[in-house]
C-alpha cells in the first residue's frame, strides 16, 4: 500500500510539474545577460545516474531585480525593473558504456519562461519556450565518495524572438559550454563540497549582428547534515566575461560590455524517500552590466528506472 501510495504521488507530482512548466529561464537581453541561468548547478552537480539508469531533475526559478548596472556599477536605467519565473525539466541517461575509466553520458532539458521587463513607464512581458539545453555526450565518474563529469552543454537558440522588442525570451544565437563539475561527500555522506566551472562561447544574433563575448562561470557549495534527512549550508556563483561584446567585429560599449557578477546565498537540502529536493537563495553582488537582484530556487532530483549490474 505504501509503495503504491508512493507512486501515486510522484507520478501526480511530476505531471503537475510539467503541465506548470509549459505555461512558465531568465530574461534574454544582448549586453547583459546570458544563456546560462547562474547558480542552477550547485545541488550535487558532480552526481550523476548510475550505469542504464535515467535522472529526472527540475529547476524552478523566480527572479527579481529593480536595478541594472553600468561597467562602474551604477546604476544605469532609471525606473528598471524586471521580473522573471522559470522552469526546466532535465532528463539525464547513463548508457553504461566505459571510455576513459568512466561512463558514457546524455542529457536535455526543456525550459520554459515567464519574463517581464520595465525601463521608466514602457514594459512589455512575454511567456514563451526559452533557450535548451543538450548535454550531446559527458563522461562521469564515480569513486565512492568522490563524484565527477566533465562534457558539453549546447544552449540552443530560442524559437520566438522579435527584433526592437524589450524582452524576448531566450537568447536568439548558439551557445557552446564545455564545463566539469564534482561532488565530494565525505563523512559518510554527510557533508557536501561541490563546484561547477564552465566556459561559453556564442555564436552571432543573425538578426543584429550583436556578437556576446566569452564567459567564465564557477558555481560553488558547502553544505552539512543537521538530521538524518536535512543538509543546509552556503553557496556563490562568479560570472566573468573576458571577451568583448562586438557588432561586425567592432567593440561596443564602455570596455566591450563585459558583464560580471557575483551571487551568495544560503541553500536548504532535504532527502525524501528516492529523491532529492533543495530550496536555495541568491543575491547578487559586485555587479557590471548586469542586473542586480534576488533569485529563489526550488529544485528536485528523482532517479528513474532499474540499475543492473
Amino acid at each position: 500500500m505504501a509503495v503504491t501510495r508512493s507512486k501515486r504521488f510522484w507520478t501526480t507530482f511530476l505531471l503537475s510539474f510539467f503541465v506548470l512548466s509549459l505555461v512558465s529561464v531568465a530574461v534574454a537581453s544582448e549586453g547583459g545577460s546570458v544563456s546560462y541561468p547562474m547558480g542552477v548547478e550547485t545541488v550535487m552537480p558532480g552526481v550523476d545516474p548510475a550505469p542504464n539508469q535515467f535522472l529526472l531533475q527540475g529547476f524552478t526559478l523566480f527572479y527579481s531585480s529593480t536595478r541594472f548596472n553600468d561597467g562602474h556599477g551604477n546604476s544605469a536605467i532609471p525606473g528598471f525593473r524586471v521580473t522573471e519565473f522559470a522552469n526546466c525539466l532535465k532528463l539525464k541517461y547513463n548508457f553504461g558504456k566505459k571510455f576513459l575509466g568512466g561512463d558514457l553520458m546524455s542529457g536535455a532539458g526543456l525550459v520554459t519562461a515567464y519574463a517581464q521587463i520595465q525601463e521608466g513607464g514602457p514594459s512589455q512581458a512575454k511567456t514563451n519556450l526559452a533557450n535548451q539545453d543538450i548535454e550531446p555526450l559527458f563522461v562521469t565518474y564515480n569513486r565512492e565518495n568522490l563524484h565527477f563529469h566533465y562534457g558539453l552543454d549546447i544552449w540552443t537558440p530560442g524559437p520566438s524572438y522579435t527584433k526592437g522588442d524589450m524582452v524576448n525570451v531566450g537568447q536568439h544565437y548558439w551557445e557552446f559550454e564545455p564545463n566539469f563539475a564534482f561532488t565530494w561527500m565525505p563523512n559518510h555522506g554527510k557533508t557536501e563540497v561541490s563546484s561547477r566551472f564552465h566556459y561559453a562561447l556564442a555564436t552571432t544574433n543573425p538578426d543584429t549582428n550583436y556578437h556576446s563575448g566569452n564567459y567564465i562561470s564557477w558555481e560553488f557549495n558547502a553544505t552539512q547534515n543537521i538530521t538524518k534527512r536535512m543538509a543546509w549550508g552556503f553557496q556563490s556563483y562568479v560570472l566573468k566575461q573576458v571577451t568583448d561584446d562586438s557588432v561586425k567585429g567592432v567593440s561596443v560599449g564602455y570596455n566591450g560590455n563585459r558583464s560580471q557578477a557575483v551571487g551568495l546565498g544560503p541553500e536548504v537540502r532535504v532527502a525524501i524517500p528516492k529523491a532529492i529536493i533543495a530550496f536555495k537563495y541568491f543575491h547578487d553582488y559586485d555587479v557590471r552590466y548586469h542586473p542586480v537582484g534576488n533569485a529563489f530556487w526550488f529544485e528536485f532530483g528523482v532517479p528513474l528506472g532499474t540499475h543492473r549490474k
